[in-house]
C-alpha cells in the first residue's frame, strides 16, 4: 500500500489551505518555458497526467516545475524545496508536444525535451513517472556528434499526423534536425502511463538551404496539423518564383516523416526576422470590426530584425504578420503595399499565440457581432473586464497574441484585427489621433504670435490664437508609435538635433563654411536628408574665442557631402561674420570671425535653423516645412518616386496600428445582455474630435492645419521666436501586463488550457522574466501572479 504519497498529498493540501507558501521557487536566468501534461509527487496516484509549467534555470543547470493550480513549485520529496530536475549544463530551450491525435480522449503525458545551446544536446524528461528526471538520448541522436561545432538556435516540437511527435532543432550552419520520438508499444503501465521513448529512426539532418544557400533558424514555429514549419531569420530566401526576398521561411512537411524531401519557400517579410509563431484563427471582417470571418485560417507572426527594419528601411520595425506561401496580407486600408508592422514602444522579446480553451470561455460573445453571428463560431476567450469602469465591458476573440517587450511589459495584441487591445474597451478615443491642445508663444511680447485659421469650425476668415485651436486641427488615428506626440511649428526655429552643437568655421577653397565636427571627428553629417538643412537656411555661430562673442548668422548657400577635410559635410555659408542680409546678422564690428587670408578652423557652437516655419515632433524629429496662410498636411504618400528629404519624412509618417472600431455612428458592443449603452455607441461625441472623422481604416492626414500670424492678412511676419505647440494623445490605452514583484525583460512566453485543472479556469499565460522570475497572467479576469 503506497501510504507515503497519500501522507505528502495530505501535508500538501493542509498547506494550501492555511494559505502559506509552500517553498520559493528560486530561479536562476529563467531562459524558456514550455506546458506539458505529466505526473509529479505533488499529485500523486493520479490517473490522468495535469497541466504543469516547466522552467529553464540557465545559471543552475536545472528545471523547476510550476503548478498552474496555485502557481506554486512543485517540491522535492524532502517538502522543503523545489523539485530540481538536473540537466546538462546552461539548459537553454524546452519544447513539448502531445504524442496522441487532438482525436484521442484518453492522452498520456506528454513529451517534454530540454536542449542546451553548445555543445548541442538533447535530453528526455520522463513527464510519464511522479520521478521527473531528465535522460539522456541514445548516442546515435547525440547532436554534438551528429553537428560538431554546432549550436542550437532554437527548437520546437509538434503531434504527427496519426501520432508520435517531431522535435525540431535548429542548429548554426544552416540545419535542422528531426527527432522522431512515439509510445513504447511494449509497455505494461496502464495507457495513460506509457512511457515515451524514440523510434527506431535515425536523426535526420535537414539541412535548410535556398538558392542564396543556407539559412539559420533563429526561431521555429509549427502548423498545429504538422503540415508547415515557419523559419525566422536573418539570412536571405528564395520565393516561390525565385527572387531572393527577406522575412520567414515556410517548410512544407511532405509524407508526414522525417524521412521526405520538405520542400522551403520564403515568404516576404521585406526585412529579416528574429522570432516567429503559428496558429489557427479567423479575422475579423474588413466591414466591421465585430464579426469574424467564418472560417478560421492559419496565420503566421514575426517579429523583425532590427539590423533591418526601421525608417530608413523599406518597412518599420515591429511584429508583422505573415500569410502562408503569401507573406505579408495586403494593407487593408489600402494605403501600405503590406498591412503595417504592430510598433509596440519597445523591442519584442518573446511571443506566443494563446489560443482559447476547449470549447470557448462562458458568457454571450457580443465581441462577435451585435446582430447576426457568423456562420460557424469559433471557440472565443475573452480579455479581461473594461479599465474604463463600465464593467462588464468584454472583449471576444478567437486568439490572443501575447508580445513581451524590453521594457517588462506583456502587451495584449488582437490579431483578429491587427492592433493592441485597447484597455478602454473599445470607447470612441480609441478610433482617432486626439489634439489634446495648443499653446503659442513668441520670445518678444507684444509682437505677433502664430496661430490657425478657423477653417475647421468657421469660415476661415480668421487666424485663432486661443486655447481652441486645437478645434482647427484634423487628425487621424494609428500612425503615432507612442500614446503621444507633441509637435511645435517655430518661426525660423532650430531644425530638430542641431541646436548648439560643436562645430567649426573656416575658409576651404575661397568659401566660408561650417560643420559640425571635432576635430577631424563628424558630430553629424549635414547632407543627410532626415536633418532637411536647405539652400536658404540660417547658420548661428557662436565662436569659442575671439571678438565675436555673441556670434553671427549666415545664410546656407550650398549643403556640401563629406570630404577628407569635413567627414560629416559642409554648409557654404553666405559670409563668415563680416557681412549681413535680411534675417542675418554679422560680428560685432562686422570683422569676420575668421579671415580668407588665415584659413584655419575656428570653434563654435552652431545651430541651424529654418529659413521660415519648421515642423518638428519629440518622437518622429523634423517633419517638413509649412507656408504661411496656406493649408499643411501630414500625410503618408506612396514612396515610389520620392527622393532625398521628402522620402525620410514619408518613411516616419507609415501607418503603426489599425484602430478596431467601427465608423462613427455605428453600434459596437459593450455588455454581455441587452442593447449598449449609449455611452458605448461610437457616436464620435468626444469633445476633442471636432468634426466626428470618417472610418478609421481611412487613410490619414495625420495632422491638417493652416498655420496663421496674429493679425491674419495683415500681418507681415510673426515675431522673433514665435512657437505654436500642438500636444496630442493617441487615445489608445494599450492592454498590457507587468510584473508586480519586480521589472525584468521577458525571455519566453508559453500558454495552458487550464480547464483540465479546474472546469472554471480559462487560458493561462506565463512568462519568464530575466529577474528571476515567471508571471502568470489569465487574460479572462487580468489577474497577474509572480513566482520568484
Amino acid at each position: 500500500m503506497r501510504l507515503w504519497p497519500l501522507a505528502l498529498s495530505l501535508v500538501v493540501a493542509a498547506s494550501c489551505n492555511s494559505g502559506a507558501k509552500l517553498a520559493a521557487a528560486k530561479f536562476a536566468g529563467p531562459s524558456s518555458l514550455a506546458a506539458f501534461h505529466g505526473y509529479s509527487l505533488k499529485h500523486p496516484a493520479e490517473s490522468k497526467p495535469r497541466p504543469y509549467v516547466a522552467v529553464a534555470n540557465l545559471l543552475r543547470d536545472e528545471l523547476t516545475v510550476l503548478d498552474p493550480l496555485d502557481n506554486e513549485p512543485v517540491l522535492s520529496s524532502t517538502l522543503a524545496f523545489p523539485l530540481s530536475v538536473p540537466t546538462h549544463p546552461r539548459p537553454w530551450k524546452l519544447a513539448s508536444a502531445r504524442l496522441e491525435p487532438e482525436a484521442d480522449p484518453d492522452p498520456g503525458a506528454d513529451l517534454l525535451v530540454v536542449a542546451t545551446q553548445t555543445p548541442p544536446s538533447l535530453q528526455l524528461v520522463t513527464t510519464w513517472t511522479e520521478q521527473l528526471r531528465a535522460v539522456d538520448l541514445p548516442a546515435a541522436d547525440d547532436l554534438a556528434t551528429a553537428y560538431p561545432g554546432a549550436a542550437v538556435l532554437s527548437l520546437a516540437a509538434v503531434t504527427r499526423p496519426g501520432g508520435g511527435a517531431w522535435v525540431l532543432v535548429g542548429l548554426t550552419g544552416g540545419n535542422l534536425a528531426v527527432l522522431e520520438f512515439e509510445r513504447d508499444p511494449t509497455s505494461t503501465l496502464p495507457v495513460a502511463r506509457r512511457p515515451v521513448v524514440r523510434t527506431s529512426l535515425p536523426l535526420q539532418r535537414k539541412d535548410l538551404i535556398t538558392g542564396a544557400g543556407r539559412f539559420d533558424a533563429l526561431d521555429l514555429a509549427v502548423a498545429p496539423d504538422a503540415s508547415r514549419l515557419f523559419v525566422a531569420t536573418s539570412d536571405p530566401l528564395q520565393d516561390a518564383g525565385g527572387a531572393t526576398v527577406l522575412g520567414v521561411g515556410q517548410v512544407a512537411v511532405v509524407g508526414g516523416s522525417a524521412a521526405s524531401v520538405w520542400s522551403i519557400v520564403g515568404l516576404d517579410a521585406r526585412a529579416p526576422t528574429r522570432l516567429v509563431t503559428a496558429g489557427v484563427l479567423a479575422q475579423r471582417t474588413l466591414a466591421s470590426s465585430v464579426v469574424f470571418e467564418s472560417a478560421p485560417r492559419l496565420q503566421v507572426f514575426a517579429v523583425l530584425d532590427e539590423a533591418g527594419c526601421g525608417s530608413r528601411k523599406a518597412i518599420n520595425c515591429g511584429v508583422v504578420a505573415v500569410l502562408p506561401d503569401v507573406g505579408i496580407p495586403p494593407d487593408p486600408s489600402g494605403e501600405l503595399g503590406y498591412r503595417a508592422p504592430l510598433t509596440l514602444g519597445a523591442a519584442p522579446m518573446a511571443l506566443s499565440l494563446v489560443m482559447p480553451r476547449k470549447g470557448g470561455d462562458e458568457g454571450t460573445p457580443v465581441g462577435i457581432s451585435w446582430e447576426t453571428p457568423p456562420a460557424v463560431v469559433p471557440d472565443l476567450m475573452v480579455l479581461g473586464a473594461s479599465s474604463a469602469g463600465l464593467a462588464p465591458v468584454r472583449f471576444w476573440q478567437t486568439a490572443l497574441l501575447v508580445v513581451g517587450l524590453t521594457d517588462g511589459r506583456l502587451v495584449a495584441v488582437d490579431p483578429g484585427r491587427w492592433g493592441v487591445v485597447d484597455a478602454a474597451q473599445r470607447l470612441d478615443a480609441d478610433r482617432r489621433l486626439l489634439i489634446s491642445s495648443m499653446t503659442t508663444t513668441v520670445t518678444e511680447a507684444g509682437t505677433p504670435r502664430l496661430g490657425l485659421w478657423n477653417g475647421v469650425t468657421g469660415a476661415g476668415d480668421e487666424v485663432l490664437v486661443t486655447g481652441d485651436m486645437y478645434k482647427q486641427v484634423r487628425a487621424s488615428p494609428g500612425y503615432l508609435a507612442g500614446d503621444a506626440e507633441a509637435f511645435t511649428v517655430a518661426w525660423q526655429g532650430a531644425l530638430p538635433g542641431l541646436r548648439a552643437r560643436p562645430g567649426i568655421v573656416e575658409w576651404d577653397a575661397g568659401l566660408p563654411v561650417a560643420a559640425l565636427q571635432v576635430g577631424e571627428v563628424a558630430t553629424a553629417h549635414l547632407a543627410e536628408p532626415e536633418l532637411g538643412i536647405r539652400p536658404g537656411d540660417l547658420v548661428q555661430a557662436v565662436p569659442g574665442t575671439g571678438t565675436c562673442a555673441d556670434g553671427f548668422v549666415a545664410r546656407v548657400v550650398t549643403v556640401r557631402a563629406p570630404s577628407a577635410a569635413f567627414p560629416g559635410g559642409s554648409l557654404v555659408l553666405s559670409h563668415a561674420g563680416d557681412g549681413s542680409a535680411a534675417g542675418e546678422t554679422p560680428c560685432a564690428g562686422g570683422a569676420a570671425v575668421v579671415g580668407a587670408a588665415a584659413p584655419g578652423p575656428v570653434t563654435a557652437a552652431v545651430t541651424i535653423k529654418a529659413a521660415e516655419l519648421v515642423l518638428s515632433g519629440v518622437a518622429l524629429g523634423y517633419l517638413g516645412r509649412p507656408t504661411l496662410n496656406a493649408d499643411f498636411e501630414l500625410r503618408y504618400q506612396p514612396e515610389a518616386g520620392l527622393t532625398g528629404e521628402a522620402l525620410a519624412v514619408d518613411r516616419k509618417l507609415r501607418r503603426r496600428f489599425y484602430p478596431a472600431d467601427a465608423p462613427c455612428g455605428a453600434e459596437i458592443p459593450g455588455t454581455e445582455t441587452g442593447t449598449p449603452p449609449a455611452a458605448l455607441t461610437s457616436a464620435c461625441e468626444s469633445p476633442l474630435v471636432t468634426p466626428p472623422g470618417p472610418d478609421p481604416l481611412e487613410p490619414g492626414p495625420i495632422l491638417k492645419f493652416k498655420i496663421g500670424c496674429e493679425g491674419g492678412l495683415s500681418c507681415a511676419q510673426p515675431g522673433a521666436g514665435a512657437v505654436l505647440r500642438i500636444n496630442s494623445t493617441s487615445g489608445l490605452a494599450v492592454t498590457a501586463w507587468r510584473s508586480p514583484a519586480a521589472q525584468g525583460v521577458p525571455t519566453s512566453i508559453v500558454w495552458l488550457d487550464a480547464k483540465a485543472i479546474d472546469a472554471s479556469r480559462s487560458s493561462t499565460v506565463f512568462a519568464s522574466f530575466t529577474s528571476n522570475e515567471v508571471v502568470s497572467v489569465v487574460p479572462r479576469t487580468g489577474v497577474v501572479t509572480s513566482v520568484r
